[in-house]
Formats: structure tokens, C-alpha cells, sequence
């Protein structure tokens, strides 16, 4: 994850979503699935037109996030300006 004491002094919000059945989230986890994937897209969506975001996403992760990322970026969720994938096959 980002560190926001980094990023937020320089005008960008960091939002950390954690997949359904993850974290405190209900539900139960289906790695890899359409359904995660659209789970992404439509978080990915609802960040972008929050009061406090300029409309660009950007995202970054490791591994396992990471390849959520290369899942989700051929939909081409509007709002999606930039993935950062590192550490990733």
C-alpha cells in the first residue's frame, strides 16, 4: 500500500480497498474472477467521482495486486489514469 504520509501532502487521497471477504469486508473471496474484476471497476468508478478526487485513479500494487490491476485495465474503467504494477509476473 502507499504510504499516505507521503502522498497526501502533495494533493493526492489514498484509498485502500480490500477485495469482498478480505479485511473487514463480508462476503467471501473469488481470486481472479469476473466478479472481483468488477468489483475493481466499479471501486476504481466510485473513487473518481468523489468530492475530494480530481476524476484520475491511479492504482499500484504487489503481486496479488498487481495483477488485479492488469485484470481491470483492459475494461478501461473511465476514471482509470494510470496503474503502477511492480513485483508482478
Amino acid at each position: 500500500m502507499v504510504d499516505p504520509e507521503k502522498w497526501v501532502p502533495h494533493d493526492y487521497a489514498c484509498v485502500r480497498v480490500d477485495s469482498r471477504g478480505a479485511g473487514c469486508s463480508s462476503g467471501f473471496i473469488d481470486h481472479f474472477s469476473p466478479r472481483e474484476t468488477k468489483d475493481f471497476y466499479d471501486c476504481i468508478e466510485w473513487a473518481g467521482v468523489q468530492p475530494w478526487s480530481n476524476g484520475k485513479v491511479g492504482l499500484n500494487g504487489i503481486s496479488y495486486f498487481g495483477t488485479n490491476q492488469w485484470h481491470v485495465a483492459p475494461l478501461q474503467p473511465p476514471h482509470l489514469a494510470a496503474i503502477c504494477v511492480w513485483e508482478n509476473c
